[in-house]
């Protein structure tokens, strides 16, 4: 998928949006689907100014496209530290999360130290028994998630071989979050996941991934690329974006709030909006640094 261009991509957003906005107009024809269609026009809206702001940054240059992942770096920080440390210790993060980004994007060999302590961070959070209300247990949590994996994937978007597909991973996880939530809200009876992320359905996730997976396939067909590497591109990325999902929800669930703090109607917070591309994007950016060490 790295040979398709940023342009190209930047059509194939348009496109799945037009066809978005067909579905829901075809959902006001209906009696069941009308009530869906209305609640979901405010996060169209919302997600239409989110692929400009987006896009934009990705067409504007290098400099501009820093410039955005410095800032996004910044923002998801303050609005993760906000909720997991209380408030005002939000800007500490923030400004730690920013300068890893920054560190990421100067080479490769920064990458490369930063994807080790992730792993490090992980192996210890996960292998070795943390003492009652220890200080560094939330700060090591943000570190795995959103600080360093930002970082990976500011890496990723400044890389010209990496950076078309880490718009793919964009477009594959709103597409997969917006066929799961159409079907879950239609379909959806048993909840996925009860204490993360309520909201979420066994049949919605289910009905995202086939969606995705088939838009992946015509997508690739109709452009000539590989079929069956899209499509294991998609689950990656579907499995990637749902740990993303679920680790934000952690830290909302943690904090005791429905929302970070909000910067865009009906989206919420920009780890709101990005937390998925976020995991995907470092997830991707990872495997092929690895790839190519190996």
């Amino acid at each position: 998928m790295t040979e398709v261009s940023v342009v190209q991509l930047a059509w194939v957003a348009a496109a799945l949006l037009g066809g978005g906005f067909l579905l829901l107009a075809v959902l006001t024809l209906t009696p069941r689907g009308r009530p869906l269609a209305q609640s979901l026009a405010g996060s169209a809206a919302s997600l239409v100014i989110t692929v400009v702001v987006l896009f934009g940054a990705f067409l504007g240059g290098v400099w501009i496209l820093g410039a955005f992942l410095l800032l996004l770096s910044a923002r998801v920080g303050y609005e993760a530290g906000e909720v997991q440390l209380g408030a005002g210790r939000g800007y500490i993060v923030a400004a730690g999360s920013s300068l890893l980004t920054l560190f990421a994007m100067s080479n490769l060999m920064a990458v490369i130290v930063l994807a080790g302590v992730w792993m490090v961070l992980f192996g210890r959070f996960i292998g070795l028994p943390w003492r009652a209300g220890s200080p560094m247990k939330p700060i090591i949590e943000l570190a795995l998630y959103p600080v360093l994996p930002m970082a990976l994937l500011a890496y990723g978007a400044m890389d010209e071989r990496l950076r078309p597909l880490v718009l793919v991973a964009y477009i594959l996880i709103e597409t997969f979050d917006s066929y799961a939530l159409v079907v879950g809200k239609l379909f959806g009876r048993h909840a996925a996941f009860p204490v993360l992320s309520p909201r979420k359905t066994i049949e919605g996730l289910a009905g995202g991934a086939v969606f995705l997976i088939l838009t992946v396939v015509i997508i690739a067909a109709v452009m000539e690329l590989a079929v069956f590497g899209a499509a294991g591109l998609a689950v990656l990325a579907g499995g990637l974006g749902l740990a993303g999902d679920l680790a934000a929800s952690r830290i909302k669930r943690s904090g005791g709030v429905k929302d970070f703090p909000v910067v865009l109607g009906h989206q919420g917070g920009a780890l709101d909006v990005f937390d998925s591309w976020i995991a995907v994007g470092a997830g991707l950016t990872l495997i092929f640094v690895l790839s190519n060490l190996i």
